[in-house]
This record gives structure tokens, sequence and C-alpha cells, in this order.
């Protein structure tokens, strides 16, 4: 966060404030909408998020590491696994609609699985790096790396039936889409209601007096602003949502199965009734180096905007946007008002991003005449924590994965560290600067990840990490059943693990999936048993924030009977009914 918004926020500076509710209310509004899906809940969230975060800001002593976006979108998380109560008096707002252009989105969004959605959605929509979100769920950070790469082949697996042109052009859109330049949010229109609230609510808490609270109007007390975070405030009987609509919609009823299969998936406690499945998986060979990794945006090393230096009438134009030329290329011709012609040349070997001009067009001095882009290379910005900022140099390799561009893995290296680390009141993170080639149809904005080796763990057979068990001091897995085949499961009731061959393992590094074993008895491709916890309703552990403090489901909902252990995921629908339930589209 740069240093003068910190300080602004500190101080409660009103423009300040309102300039941030112009700048992310929008995105943060479509967050909470899509993380809940449910407008009520989703007021609720956006009110609370934004107070703690702006709390934050205030209690910490230097500028926090992130934006103010990212810091909203962690509290957003926090809040939502730690139960959210609806509110009766917010229901019947309408729901965030993006733009028509963006709302194909939606599908890339939606394609990826409930366990893994709300993290997902913190992480791309939020802006939440994968330690913040680690701290949030309560899980190691190669858990929640884990969480996001497997969420990103929800997304790739759900383009299989397009055509490369079709697949191409919604990628491009969804990397627009999920920019922080993004203009989709913007142009979201935001229930004046709810920002009339927030605006309250944030000029409020600027210290104006010994009691702020007494300037709460009574309508915000109408309004069930007092939304307080995780189990204090306990639902008697029934919740609200539940009373009031006498039945969950199918959008709600699929907020609450992600949570509980996020529950499932890091292990969280479970106080309810749960079954185990088996999954047959192959051993693979490789490794789990101990990497860095961080995600942000490519900037380009040269981008410069071509210009008239007076009133210009243009002659020709001799490029178009896309086109890469080579230094000194004439891009455009123009006659000034003395009839001199002016040429507009390429200052280096580029890509001409924009070009929004045509011969005959009259322009005035300042007005833009084309946009270019260097083809030597981008950088990218890097959060490192203060615990392994010593582990990185410059030079040292750093492998980018761009989704946007087909083969869009590279290899670059560390250009710049910087060791002043910015804190957010609980963690200190340090920048670092890393530079890659120039990549064809790679372009300003556009999202990367990179991964930056700091301990080889070297080669071997590797088994997913909930395939080994313990007893005592030993570690072992079951080898699949004779006609098991890689993919297949089994139910709890429908195999018997004292039939199946047990084989002692030595376990070495992981990365939080895969771990790294050593056995004569295994082999790369040999078949073994993976078991998964199916179902738990609720769960408990891990710290003020996380995943601890969760009522039955999140906000406290009540869905009755609806037998959430032998739920199918894979039948949900998409914005349809929910099994066994009533209601229909939010």
């Amino acid at each position: 966060m740069e240093q003068e918004l910190y300080l602004d926020l500190r101080k409660g500076k009103p423009q300040t404030l309102e300039k941030l509710v112009r700048e992310n209310l929008g995105r943060t509004w479509f967050l909470c909408g899509e993380m809940t899906m449910d407008s009520a809940m989703a007021v609720l969230l956006l009110l609370a998020s934004w107070e703690r975060a702006l709390a934050r800001c205030r209690e910490a002593q230097s500028a926090p590491g992130g934006s103010f976006l990212e810091l909203v979108g962690e509290e957003v998380l926090r809040l939502y696994l730690g139960g959210v109560e609806p509110d009766g008096d917010w229901e019947g707002l309408p729901p965030p609609q993006l733009p028509a252009k963006y709302r194909l989105c939606l599908q890339e969004l939606r394609a990826v699985s409930l366990d893994r959605r709300p993290v997902y959605l913190a992480h791309v929509i939020g802006g939440v790096g994968t330690r913040a979100l680690a701290g949030s769920i309560g899980c190691p950070q190669e858990e929640a790396e884990g969480l996001i790469k497997r969420a990103e082949r929800d997304v790739i697996e759900s383009h299989g039936s397009m055509d490369k042109t079709q697949r191409a052009a919604l990628v491009r859109l969804f990397t627009e889409f999920k920019s922080p330049q993004s203009g989709a949010f913007q142009a979201m229109a935001v229930p004046p209601r709810l920002e009339e609230a927030l605006r309250h609510r944030l000029k409020l808490r600027q210290g104006g007096g010994k009691n702020p609270g007494k300037d709460v109007t009574p309508m915000e007390k109408k309004q069930g602003l007092g939304m307080v975070p995780g189990n204090q405030r306990k639902t008697k009987g029934k919740s609200a949502l539940a009373v009031k609509a006498g039945v969950a919609c199918a959008a709600v009823a699929a907020v609450a199965v992600g949570a509980v299969l996020l529950f499932q998936r890091l292990g969280v406690t479970a106080q309810a009734a749960s079954t185990t499945t088996y999954e047959v998986a192959a051993v693979s060979y490789g490794d789990v180096d101990t990497t860095i990794s961080g995600s942000g945006t490519l900037t380009p090393l040269s981008q410069d905007t071509l210009t008239a230096a007076g009133p210009v009438t243009l002659t020709a134009v001799n490029c178009a946007a896309g086109d890469t030329v080579g230094s000194g290329t004439v891009i455009a011709t123009a006659e000034d008002a003395a009839g001199e012609t002016v040429e507009y040349t390429a200052p280096y070997d580029c890509v001409v991003l924009e070009i929004p001009v045509a011969a005959e067009d009259q322009l005035a001095a300042g007005e833009e005449v084309a946009m270019v882009m260097g083809t030597d290379g981008f950088t990218m910005g890097i959060a490192v924590d203060e615990q392994d900022i010593g582990l990185i140099q410059v030079g040292q390799e750093a492998a980018f994965t761009i989704d946007a561009v087909e083969d869009g893995e590279v290899t670059g290296a560390i250009s710049q560290v910087s060791y002043n680390g910015s804190s957010n009141g609980s963690a200190t993170a340090c920048q670092i600067t890393a530079q890659i080639g120039y990549v064809e149809g790679v372009y300003p904005g556009m999202s990367a990840s990179a991964q930056i080796v700091v301990e080889e763990s070297g080669e071997g057979l590797l088994v997913p990490v909930e395939a080994v068990q313990t007893s005592g001091d030993d570690s072992f897995l079951y080898l699949a059943p004779s006609d098991g085949e890689e993919g297949a499961e089994y139910e709890e009731g429908d195999i018997d693990l004292s039939e199946l061959t047990q084989v002692t393992v030595e376990t070495g590094d992981s990365d939080g999936s895969y771990l790294l074993v050593t056995c004569d008895e295994l082999s790369e491709g040999d078949l073994i048993l993976v078991p998964h916890l199916t179902s738990t309703a609720t769960g408990s552990g891990g710290e003020e924030g996380g995943l601890g403090g969760f009522s039955g489901m999140p906000g406290g909902m009540d869905f009755g009977d609806f037998d959430f252990s032998n739920f199918d995921p894979s039948t949900m629908p998409q914005g349809g009914s929910f099994p066994g339930m009533g209601g229909g589209n939010v």
C-alpha cells in the first residue's frame, strides 16, 4: 500500500474513503455476491469486511504490504468461513450484475469445483495472495497454492468443448475481466441503498466523537448493519433466511456444500458423521522442490504513447493494432499548420497496442496517435514473506506461467530484490521483481504466476499426501485392488482394507499435495488407494478468522433434513434448483 494512502486512512480523510469506494465497491460487491450467492448475506459480508480492513490499516504501525482491495478480499474470506447471519431487511436486493460484455466470465468462475471456489474467488477477484489465503483458511501455504492450481485446472478443463479460437477469445476476456485495471466492475450498477450504507458506515468510524456509535441512524439499525464475525452472534432456531423464505434457494445451498467440501479438503476436525471414499491413483515420478511462488500482472519494460506536438491533419496510417514493427518504422504521417510533413515513428522494435486514429483525422496538440510496447520483455512484482526473502537472489531463475497464451510457460530471472519490508499488521512482506523476455501474444496487464525453486528435493516416487497413513513410527499405504483402475472410486462399505496389500514406505519432502516416498515394493505406475473424507457438516479447530466457529453452515443457515452426507456435487445444476429443494435462480 502506498505510504500516502496509508497515512490518509489512519487520519480518516473522507475524500480518501470516497475514492476507495468509487474504485473498489463494484468489485467487492461482486465478490461478496458470488461468494454467498445471496444478496442479503452479501451486503453484511461487504460492510463488515470493509470496516475490518479499514481497522487493520489504522492499527498497523506501517503501510500494509497489500492494496486496500486485497485487505478487503482477505476479510471477506475470513468472515465468509466464520459464518454470516442473513438479515431479512436486506432481502430482495438485486444481485450483482456484470456488464453484458463480461457475463461469459461467470462460466469461468463457476467451472471451479465448489470446495475450491471461495478461495479462488478471494484470489482472483479479491487479489488475495496465497500466504494470506493460507492464514485465512488455516492451512499451510502449499495447500492454499494447491487449491488455486486445482481451481485453475477446473477452468481449463471447462474449455474442452471449445475450438482454439473460442478458447483464446474467452481466455483474453477473462484475463481482462480479472485484471486490477478491469472496467467490468467500474461499470457495474451497485444498489444506491448499499452504497449509502457503506459510506455512512465508513464515515461513522472516523472518530469524530467520544462515542461514534451514537451517530447510528434508526434506519441503519433497522437495516441490520451490526454484523459480527464468526459465532459471536448465535442463531436461535432456524436462521432468518430459512424462516422467511421457507425453502433454501439453489445457489445458497451450493455455497453451503462448497463450504462443507472445503472443510473436508483442509482436514478440519469433524463434529458430525463423516464417511470415507477411496480413489485409485497411480504412483508417479518427479520432484517436490521447495518453491516460492507469487502472481501478478505483467508490465512491459518499454511502453510509450506517440502524441501530436501541435495541431495536425493525418495523411496516412500505416499500421494497425497488434502489428509488430521495427525501430524507425513510420506508423503514421501528418501535415501540420505550416504544410510540413510530420512522421510518427516506432522508437524501438515494438508491438502497436493502440492506434485510435485514421487518415484525415484532425488532432490537437497532445492527442494520441499510437501506443506501442517494446519487444524487450516484461517485468512482474512478487511479494515475498520476510522469512523467505533471504533465499532470493538477483539472477535466480523463475518459471513463469501465463494462462492467456498457448505454451505460456517461460523462464525468467529475478532482476531486483528489495529488503525494505512492509507490514499489514500480521505479516511482513518484501517486494522482488522478476523479468522475462518478449512473448508473442502477451500484452500489458495480463496475469501470470511465477515459481522460484529455492531448495531442490531430488527426484523420486510421488504419491498423494492423503495416501500415506501412519501407525506408531511407521508410514504405510494400501495397494489398489487387483481389478482397480486409475480414477476408480470405492464407497466405504464396498472395500475391505484387511484384504488389501499394505506397503511400508519412507517419507521425504512434500509440496502439500504430493509426497516423496522410498519403497522397494513400489514402482512408477503402480496403483494405490487414496482415502478421501467425503462429508462433514460442521468443523472445529483453526484460529479466529479461519475455519473455526462455523455454525453448522455458513451464516448459521438451516437446511432442515437435507442429506449433505450423500450429496454428489456433480449433480449440482448450474443455476437450477437444488436437488430436493424448491427455489430457482438467484
